[in-house]
């Protein structure tokens, strides 16, 4: 069973309060699907703009009784020019390979979720381009790495009405490497890509060519690829939120997604001592399904906290 952890802030200021500290046995992971946008569904579509309608006219208003009529109104022939979408920012999820402590293993290396605010409407190609420029420095300093290839582009995303989003990748991307971290690139954007809820899996092309296998240890990818076939980078207990270095105010929500029907929870003030704790459900067990939970701490808390998800059976990680 993996621990996993986030690392941040209580309180609103988030000055030197970023990123993760402590001794490395405590240093674990978290990632997950983030909340479906609230704006509408065009705006996981990367060519989607919206346009007026096209006005039909105006009606003739009736003519008066003289010999000379009014001549009835003609209808315009011109279309209003199309409105293009405007831009606005919205939350996704941009996912990092991540050495966990387990239970049985010591250490595991998985997906683990940073946070990024991305621009919209395209949002899938915003957070693939946030993907590709690797973790920030609140990331790098709780431990965690991109496994993509450094020169790796996007180069053309988009949707179809079947939830297949497929992503045009540069050459780069397809360069040859060890097993864990070929598995951890392709997975990397298969787990970005799927937390939009339009999107199912991803079908990758190299410079324009689709591919059936990536890399040099043929990850397969025929058929578009979804995030059952990452069951090896996929934790346990996938956190959604809070995401390592958050802020967190005295009432947030833990939630993501879990292949264990229990998920337990603890909230640790910087010296390790624990401000609150519980237990939720997930779905059946047989599969991933979403958890959240609701977390109240005592108002006029400052400093480094931590949030700690895992499996009751294992108990706390100490």
């Amino acid at each position: 069973m993996q621990y996993s952890l986030v690392v941040g802030a209580f309180g609103v200021v988030a000055l030197a309060l970023v990123g993760c500290t402590g001794s490395t046995d405590t240093t674990v992971a978290t990632s997950g699907r983030p909340a479906a946008p609230t704006t509408m569904g065009t705006t996981v579509v990367d060519t989607t703009t919206a346009r007026t309608s096209t006005n039909p006219g105006a009606t003739p208003e009736p003519s008066a009784p003289a010999t000379t009529a009014s001549s009835p109104a003609v209808p315009s022939s011109r279309k209003p020019a199309p409105v293009p979408a405007q831009p606005f920012l919205t939350s996704a999820n941009v996912y990092w390979l991540w050495a966990v402590p387990t239970a049985a293993e010591g250490r595991q290396e998985v997906l683990g979720a940073g946070h990024r605010e991305v621009e919209g409407p395209a949002v899938l190609r915003s957070a693939v381009q946030a993907l590709f420029e690797g973790p920030d420095p609140a990331e790098v300093e709780a431990g965690m790495v991109s496994e993509i290839p450094l020169g790796s582009r996007l180069l053309e995303a988009s949707i179809d009405r079947f939830g297949t989003a497929t992503l045009n990748l540069s050459a780069e991307f397809d360069a040859p490497s060890g097993t864990l971290s070929e598995t951890a690139r392709v997975a990397q954007v298969v787990f970005t890509a799927t937390q939009f809820p339009t999107v199912d899996r991803v079908r990758f092309q190299i410079d324009g060519v689709d591919r059936t296998e990536l890399a040099s240890h043929g990850i397969d990818v025929a058929g578009g690829a979804d995030r059952a076939g990452f069951a090896g980078v996929r934790p346990v207990v996938l956190v959604e939120e809070p995401h390592p270095g958050a802020v967190l105010p005295p009432s947030f929500r833990i939630s993501g997604e879990s292949s264990v029907r229990s998920v337990a929870w603890a909230v640790t003030d910087g010296e390790g001592e624990i401000l609150a704790e519980g237990i939720t459900l997930a779905g059946a067990r047989g599969g991933w399904t979403p958890f959240r939970a609701t977390v109240d701490l005592p108002d006029g808390l400052q400093g480094r906290g931590a949030v700690i998800v895992f499996e009751p059976k294992h108990g706390f990680p100490t």
